[in-house]
């Protein structure tokens, strides 16, 4: 089944040590009364598409960090990382997610 019919993210931030802060959300339609916001900065971002299941998101960010950020001429910024789902993202299928890095330099 799709998920919301609109883009929705999903945040990891406040990092220390092997712990972080994780949280779902969307847009801001206005209506959010009552709701914790989360503003995603603007910046430079490595974008990964990931092609697998949602169930494979671990091994994508385990790629990026171990592999891809050793062998980048680019440093990590502080801040949240995200994952983008598109509005038609649908969990029985594979795809439609993307991860974003911030990066500096």
């Amino acid at each position: 089944p799709r998920m919301f019919g609109t883009d929705t993210f999903g945040v990891s931030f406040d990092f220390e040590d092997d712990a972080f802060r994780y949280m779902v959300g969307m847009g801001d339609d206005g209506d959010s009364e009552g709701l914790e916001k989360k503003t995603l900065p603007a910046g430079r971002y490595a974008v990964f598409d990931h092609a697998g299941h949602v169930s494979a998101l671990p091994a994508t960010f385990n790629a990026i960090f171990e592999q891809w950020v050793p062998d980048a001429e680019v440093e990590l910024a502080s801040g949240p990382e995200f994952e983008l789902y598109e509005k038609d993202f649908d969990i029985a299928a594979p795809g439609g997610v993307s991860i974003w890095i911030p990066i500096t330099g």
